[in-house]
């Protein structure tokens, strides 16, 4: 459709009509200039300042960013980035300047403002027109790695920066303190790779994309329910970006593909998928502990199968005992009961959970004791 287009940048996209015939699709990738799509071919649009990025499109205007300054077109265009004739309509630009004279990262519109990032810092944009425009700082503490790690769920903005996975709702500074479970991955972050993270959404759940140890790609993805509080880590997909279109979360990923979540199988196979529970102990180190009985609550549909396992070590892979296997086509929510007395006199007992295709866990209990301190 489009050639001789710079392929080593990330591009970021928005829908605007504003004075266009139509809705077109407008991206921006720092180099190329900007460009439009109308559903049938590609154009440059309007008469853009330097190399725009980070386009996003907000109070009937196209926002962008080159270097240090903020850019916005003339108010109800798409096009019209040096249209000045001294009115609330006009074009508009303003150094985005901090003390350390960092480059502008990301530009979101997000929660009630275009909010500006950088490395360290975020700031906002208020006001509805040109004479009203005014750009007020969040924090010099917490920032945007790059403009794919900004993505707003129901309201509440969340964030990667280079120390953490933050969520900002306005009026305070953001806040970190639910994403302590998954810490470790952030500090462990491969520096070198940093750039390629990335925060997508299926408009429900977070996913943060990261690359982990010496990995040059991201090689690991954090999902958080924000209803529920909860942290899971997935693997073996390395997405670069996410998109989210009619409700349904895509992903591109290192290899070229375009990944589409959700189904049954997995390029025809069967999902395949673990998980590993904490290490459970009594309350004092020194005491040992047992699990009188234990038991789950499981719905597997035909395709389907699970595999229990348990571990009396607190790390590791190499004590593992099959504790429970269940068939295909278990559709009762009756208890599945597991063979805990595998681990009696455990300083830890762990879980762990092997499933293959669509398994609804629906409750893990345990009745558990303790012997005496020794």
């Amino acid at each position: 459709m489009v050639s001789g287009l710079d392929v080593s940048v990330m591009w970021s996209f928005t829908n605007v009509k504003a004075n266009l015939s139509d809705v077109h699709l407008v991206g921006t990738n720092g180099k190329d200039g900007v460009k439009a799509y109308n559903g049938s071919s590609v154009s440059n649009l309007g008469n853009p300042v330097g190399k725009l990025n980070f386009v996003e499109q907000y109070y009937d205007r196209l926002w962008a960013a080159v270097n240090n300054t903020l850019h916005a077109t003339a108010g109800g265009s798409a096009d019209k980035w040096q249209l000045f004739n001294g009115d609330d309509e006009d074009s508009y630009f303003i150094g985005i300047d901090t003390p350390d004279g960092e480059m502008i990262t990301a530009v979101k519109a997000g929660i009630g403002h275009v909010t500006i990032f950088k490395q360290s810092s975020m700031h906002e944009m208020f006001g509805a027109m040109v004479s009203t425009f005014r750009v007020q700082p969040v924090t010099f503490d917490t920032g945007a790695i790059n403009n794919r790690c900004v993505v707003t769920i129901n309201g509440v903005m969340y964030i990667l920066d280079r120390k953490g996975i933050y969520e900002y709702m306005g009026g305070s500074a953001p806040r970190k303190q639910f994403s302590a479970p998954v810490q470790w991955y952030v500090d462990h972050i491969n520096v070198e790779a940093r750039d390629t993270c990335s925060l997508g959404t299926d408009g429900k759940k977070l996913f943060v994309s990261i690359p982990i140890g010496n990995s040059l790609f991201p090689n690991v993805i954090l999902e958080y329910d924000p209803t529920k509080d909860i942290w899971f880590t997935w693997r073996d997909i390395q997405p670069t970006c996410f998109a989210t279109m009619g409700g349904v979360l895509y992903v591109g990923d290192h290899n070229g593909r375009v990944l589409k979540l959700g189904g049954a199988a997995d390029n025809a196979s069967p999902v395949a998928s673990t998980w590993v529970s904490k290490a459970f102990t009594a309350p004092s180190m020194s005491q040992c502990i047992r699990w009188l009985k234990a038991w789950i609550t499981a719905s597997i549909p035909p395709g389907g199968t699970m595999k229990v396992y348990m571990s009396k070590q607190v790390t590791g892979d190499d004590d593992w005992v099959l504790v429970q296997d269940i068939p295909s086509g278990w559709l009762s929510s009756r208890p599945i009961y597991i063979r805990s007395n595998v681990a009696v006199n455990a300083r830890y007992i762990r879980l762990k959970i092997e499933c293959t295709g669509p398994v609804t866990i629906h409750e893990i209990a345990r009745e558990e004791d303790y012997l005496p301190l020794r």
